[in-house]
């Protein structure tokens, strides 16, 4: 299930997170249901997955499913919210089930009122633990002149050839491993044991 989340595809909801959502499609119907606020698209969530947000349903039971990019659910499980006209900010965590085989995945959202019946939103992650084992947090690393994927990888991991973690660890922001934007931030995933 890779589908990336599209405003058009919110035709029966009105999502608030001007980050996450943006504005709603002309045609939303304005039934405002639920809006998340962590974790944002193509964030590095950790085991457990913490979401959170506020939220309000017909029966004020929201469905939260993980899911890597293979279509293996990682977790799901079921949650309340307010009930109808009735917004309650909840926090919830989703245990994973194993280590996912892919970096990238999704949150898939559902009260029963999306567009279709589907979700009502679908919310790119990328697994931390999937990027490597003892995943700890990620440095912000700003691109310098003359730097590649490569030597960044040696710089961080003393190892030209783990630069796929990068590359995991940024999905919307490297589009040519050769030729990084000078300026450009990214995010360099580190161990727990990481000293420098």
């Amino acid at each position: 299930m890779s589908t990336i989340l599209n405003i058009e595809n919110l035709s029966g909801l009105l999502l608030t997170s001007s980050v996450l959502f943006g504005a709603a499609a002309p045609s939303a119907k304005a039934i405002e249901m639920v809006d998340i606020h962590h974790p944002q698209p193509n964030d590095i969530v950790t085991d457990p997955v913490e979401v959170c947000g506020v939220g309000t349903g017909r029966h004020g039971e929201v469905t939260m499913q993980l899911l890597d990019d293979d279509e293996t659910e990682l977790s799901q499980d079921f949650f309340r919210v307010g009930g109808v006209g009735i917004w309650r900010n909840f926090c919830v965590t989703l245990p994973l089930s194993s280590v996912p085989e892919t970096a990238q995945g999704e949150l898939v959202v559902s009260t029963g009122t999306g567009p279709d019946g589907g979700p009502d939103a679908i919310i790119p992650v990328v697994f931390g633990e999937a990027i490597m084992d003892d995943y700890d947090g990620f440095r912000a690393h700003t691109v310098r002149e003359g730097e590649t994927l490569y030597s960044i990888a040696q710089e961080y991991y003393e190892n030209p050839d783990d630069y796929q973690r990068i590359i995991d660890a940024n999905p919307q922001r490297i589009d040519d491993i050769e030729d990084l934007d000078v300026g450009e931030s990214l995010r360099v995933p580190l161990p727990r044991d990481y000293m420098r």
